[in-house]
C-alpha cells in the first residue's frame, strides 16, 4: 500500500464475482457462469474544462461496448478495449454547459456492440469549470493599451481596453496557463504577439496583439506546460513542464523544440535574466529552485537551509530549524545585481524545542546567482505573496498579496544588498478597491475590527504588470475580473487611477465566495488555505498537527469529496467538519466561521477534481509501453495484471479500483493499517512525537503529480546530516515500491525489476 495521506480520491470496490469470457451481448448464460456486467468508473470526477481520460471496470467485457451518459446529458460514448475487465472511454470537453450548475451527476451503464445494456451501473459528477472563470496571467501590449488575461478553466484569454472598450474573449485550446508577450520583428515585418500557454492542449496558441480576434498560429508543445518566458536576443521561448520535469527551450523562428533541461520536481514559475543568460525555475513539488544556465545547459537547485537568514514575522528566531523550503508561487529577475527574487510563504520551519508549528511567513527570498544561494528571507509583514512584477528603472519590486488583498512595494536595491538594508527594503502598502456590487462572505461588519482584514480581501490580486515604463501598474483581481490601474510614480504613496471593468464571473456564486475563503486571511494570521494546499493541491511537508505533533505530508485536495475522513489521526468525518474546524484553526478563533462560510468553502473545496492523466492514449487506453521518469521502460498493462494479482495491491484493505482505497466506500471508510512505512522523518526525532500506529490508504489517482508520497513524505525526501530534507528521489513512486533500508512495499519483493517497472508504469496511468 502507498502510504501518506493522500486526500484525493474516491472509490469503490470491485465486486468479487468469478470472471468469465462472455461477450457483452445479452444472452442466457451458460451454467455456472455470471453474465458480462459492469461494476464502476474511474474517477467519478471530471471537469468540463478537458478531455478526460476514464477507465469502465467489469467482467466479461469484450471491444465495441458504448458508454452510456443519462441525465441533464444524454450521450453515448465510444470504449476502447483493453482486456475482459477493463475498459477505457475518454469524457469529452463541454459536455455540460457553461450557463449550468456548478456541478451535474450522470448514470453511467454499459452497452454492447448490439445495443443491450449490461447488468450494473455507476454515477459520474461533471465540475462546471467552464462556468467559473478562473483569471490567471496576465502580459500588457508595449504601448499598454491592451491587457491579455489567460483565464485558466473557461479556455478563454479576455482582451481588455484601456479606452473602455468591451472586454473581447477570445477562445484559445484547453487550459491557457500563461501568456508571453513576443516583441515585434521588424526585420520580418511582423508586429507584437502574444503566445498562449496551455496546461492541457499540449499545443501554443498565438495571437496578434492588434488583432487578437485573427486566425490564431498554433504550433505543438509538451502538455502539461506551466509557465514561459521570451529571450529576445536568442529569439527562444522558455517552458516549463511540470510532466516531464523540464525546461523545455523552444526556437522561435522554427517553432521546434531546440533542447531541455531538467530540474526539480513539478516546476511552475520561472525568471529570465537575459544579460547573463540565466534562468530561475520554481519547483513547487520538491520547494527548491533550479538555476539554469542556458549559455552551458546546466543546472543546479538550491533551497532554505539554517543559513538563510529569515527577517521579519514569526519566524524569524527560528532560522536555526530551517529544514527546506516551501512552494516558490511567483519569479523575478534583477540583472543589475545578479539576483532572483523568489516569492514564497517561507522557509519550511522543522522540529524545534518550542513546538512552534504554524510556520507560514509570507515574503521575498533572495537568490544570489553569483554563489548559487538563498541569502534571505524578508517577511511582508503577514499575507501570502502570489505574484511579482519589477520595474528595473526604478529598481522597485512589486509584489501582490492575494491574501490581503493588497500591493506591496520593495527597493530592490536594498532587498538585494545586505541583511541590514533589506530590513528596510519595503516602501509602501496600498489595499485593492473591491466592486460595491460584491457579495461579502461575512457581514461587513465583521471586517477590520479586532486586528482582522478589511473588504478588499475580497479583490484577489492575481497578476501584476507595469505601464507607462513603470510609471504605472496593472493589478488584474482573480475574484470580480477587473484590472486596476495604479499611480506608482511614488512607490511609498501608490494610489489607485481608476479600474478597467471585466466581463461577468459567471452565476456560481456559492463557489465564488469560497473560493474567496480559501485564498484570503481574515484573521491576519499569516495563514490561508491556499497556504498550505497551493491551488487545492499539495506543498511539501510540515511540522504541525500539535497531536501528535510531528512532520507530516501535505495531502492534496483534488478528488478529496470522495474519500473522507481527512485530517489522521484524529480523522474528521466530512469536508464540512473539515472545513468548521481548518478554518477557525487558521484563524485562531478570530473570528469563528459562519454556517455561511463553511457550506460556501466546502462548496469550492468539492470543485477540486483531478488532472487528466497524461499518460494514456488519446483515446483514453494505456499504451504499449511508457517510459518513467528515470528513463526505465514499463509496460502499463502487465503492470495493471501483476498490481491486481501477483503484487497483492487490489485487495479491499489496499487500493482497490476504481479510486484505489478503501475509504471510496463506506464499509471500510477511515481504517488504517501497519505496513512498515515510517511515522515520520527522522528529523531531530527527539522533537517530535510518534506513536506506533497504523496508517491510512490514499488514493492512488492521480499519483502520477504528487511529490512526495507516504505520510511522512518519505517517498521522495531524504533527511541530510539530521538537519534538513532534500528531494533526493524525484521519482517519488519507485522509492515507494523500493525502499533499501524498508520492507519491500506490499508484495513488491516477489516481482523482478522489470515487473516493478510495469507495476510504475500503470500507477502512472492511474
Amino acid at each position: 500500500m502507498l502510504m501518506g495521506r493522500h486526500v484525493l480520491a474516491l472509490i469503490v470496490v470491485l465486486s468479487a464475482l468469478s470472471v468469465g469470457s462472455l461477450s457483452c451481448e445479452k444472452r442466457f448464460p451458460p451454467e455456472g457462469q455470471h453474465p458480462a456486467h459492469f461494476d464502476a468508473i474511474g474517477p467519478r470526477l471530471v471537469s468540463n474544462q478537458a478531455q478526460f481520460p476514464v477507465t469502465l471496470y467489469g467482467e466479461g467485457l469484450t471491444a465495441g461496448c458504448v458508454l452510456k451518459l443519462r441525465g441533464p446529458v444524454n450521450r453515448s460514448l465510444p470504449t476502447t478495449w483493453i482486456d475482459q475487465n477493463h475498459l477505457a472511454a475518454v469524457i469529452p470537453s463541454s459536455l455540460t454547459s457553461a450557463e449550468g450548475p456548478s456541478e451535474v451527476t450522470l448514470d453511467i451503464t454499459l452497452a454492447s456492440a448490439t445495443g443491450v445494456i449490461l447488468q450494473g451501473s455507476d454515477s459520474l459528477t461533471v465540475i462546471n469549470d467552464l462556468g467559473f472563470p478562473s483569471p490567471r496571467a496576465m502580459v500588457t501590449t508595449s504601448s499598454g493599451e491592451k491587457a491579455f488575461v489567460a483565464v485558466l478553466t473557461t479556455n478563454q484569454v479576455w482582451v481588455y481596453s484601456r479606452k473602455g472598450e468591451p472586454v473581447q474573449k477570445i477562445s484559445v485550446a484547453e487550459g491557457p496557463r500563461d501568456l508571453v508577450l513576443i516583441p515585434a520583428d521588424a526585420s520580418a515585418n511582423v508586429g507584437e504577439k502574444v503566445a498562449v500557454i496551455h496546461e492541457f492542449s499540449g499545443e501554443v496558441r498565438v495571437l496578434d496583439a492588434a488583432q487578437p480576434e485573427a486566425a490564431q498560429e498554433k504550433f505543438s508543445v509538451g502538455a502539461n506546460a506551466q509557465s514561459a518566458v521570451f529571450d529576445p536576443v536568442g529569439r527562444q521561448l522558455l517552458i516549463t513542464n511540470h510532466q516531464t520535469d523540464h525546461l523545455d527551450v523552444v526556437d522561435w523562428k522554427s517553432k521546434t523544440l531546440a533542447f531541455s533541461i531538467p530540474l526539480g520536481v513539478n516546476p511552475n514559475s520561472l525568471a529570465f535574466d537575459a544579460r547573463a543568460l540565466s534562468v530561475a525555475v520554481g519547483n513547487v513539488g520538491s520547494g527548491d529552485v533550479s538555476l539554469v544556465n542556458l549559455k552551458n545547459r546546466t543546472e543546479q537547485r538550491k533551497t532554505s537551509t539554517f543559513e538563510t537568514t529569515i527577517l521579519g514575522g514569526h519566524t524569524e528566531t527560528f532560522q536555526k530549524y530551517v529544514m527546506g523550503g516551501k512552494a516558490p508561487r511567483a519569479l523575478a529577475a534583477f540583472p543589475l545585481k545578479e539576483t532572483f527574487f523568489v516569492a514564497s510563504v517561507g522557509p519550511n520551519i522543522g522540529p524545534n524545542p518550542q513546538r512552534m508549528e504554524v510556520s507560514m511567513n509570507g515574503g521575498i527570498s533572495v537568490v544570489d546567482a553569483k554563489t548559487a544561494k538563498i541569502l534571505r528571507h524578508v517577511s511582508l509583514g503577514g499575507g501570502i505573496p502570489q505574484s511579482m512584477v519589477l520595474d528595473a528603472r526604478r529598481n522597485t519590486l512589486f509584489v501582490a498579496d492575494i491574501s490581503l488583498g493588497r500591493v506591496v512595494s520593495f527597493d530592490a536595491l536594498r532587498l538585494a544588498g545586505t541583511d541590514s538594508s533589506a530590513r528596510t527594503a519595503m516602501l509602501g502598502s496600498v489595499k485593492m478597491p473591491v466592486p460595491s456590487t460584491t457579495d461579502w462572505f461575512r457581514p461587513s461588519s465583521d471586517f477590520g475590527v479586532k486586528g482582522r482584514s478589511g473588504l478588499e480581501i475580497h479583490s484577489g490580486p492575481q497578476a501584476l504588470a507595469l505601464l507607462d515604463q513603470g510609471r504605472s501598474l496593472l493589478v488584474l483581481s482573480r475574484f470580480n475580473g477587473t484590472l486596476t490601474e495604479m499611480d506608482v510614480t511614488d512607490p511609498r504613496n501608490m494610489r489607485v487611477r481608476k479600474v478597467w471593468p471585466g466581463p461577468s464571473m459567471g452565476s456560481q456564486a456559492l463557489r465564488r465566495r469560497g473560493e474567496i475563503i480559501y485564498f484570503s486571511d481574515l484573521g491576519n494570521s499569516s495563514m490561508s488555505c491556499d497556504g498550505c494546499h497551493l491551488e487545492g493541491h499539495n506543498d511539501g511537508v510540515l511540522f504541525e498537527k500539535s497531536h501528535p505533533l510531528h512532520i507530516y505530508r501535505v495531502s492534496s485536495l483534488r478528488g478529496a469529496r470522495l474519500t473522507p475522513p481527512y485530517f489522521f489521526p484524529g480523522p474528521l468525518p466530512s469536508l464540512e467538519v473539515t472545513a468548521e474546524r481548518v478554518l477557525a484553526r487558521n484563524r485562531f478563533q478570530n473570528p469563528i466561521p459562519t454556517p455561511g462560510e463553511i457550506e460556501a468553502l466546502t462548496e469550492y473545496q468539492k470543485m477540486f477534481g483531478w488532472l487528466p492523466n497524461p499518460h494514456r492514449t488519446l483515446e483514453g487506453g494505456l499504451p504499449p509501453s511508457l517510459q518513467l521518469p528515470d528513463g526505465e521502460i514499463g509496460r502499463p498493462a502487465q503492470g495493471m495484471k501483476l498490481f491486481e494479482g501477483k503484487g497483492g495491491c487490489a485487495t479491499s484493505a489496499c487500493h482497490p479500483a476504481p479510486l484505489f482505497t478503501p475509504d471510496q466506500s463506506p464499509p471500510f471508510r477511515g481504517r488504517s493499517h501497519r505496513v512498515g512505512t515510517p511515522i515520520a522523518l527522522p528529523l531531530h526525532a527527539e522533537l517530535q512525537f510518534m506513536p506506533p500506529t497504523g496508517l491510512p490508504v490514499p488514493s492512488l489517482i492521480g499519483v502520477w503529480d504528487v511529490f512526495p508520497l507516504l505520510e511522512s513524505g518519505e517517498g521522495g525526501l531524504d533527511v541530510v546530516n539530521n538537519q534538513a530534507l532534500e528531494p533526493r528521489f524525484p521519482f517519488a513512486l519507485r522509492r515507494v515500491l523500493e525502499h533499501p533500508l524498508r520492507q519491500m512495499h506490499g508484495n513488491m519483493a516477489a516481482l523482478s525489476d522489470s515487473e516493478r517497472n510495469d507495476v510504475l508504469a500503470y500507477l502512472l496511468t492511474l
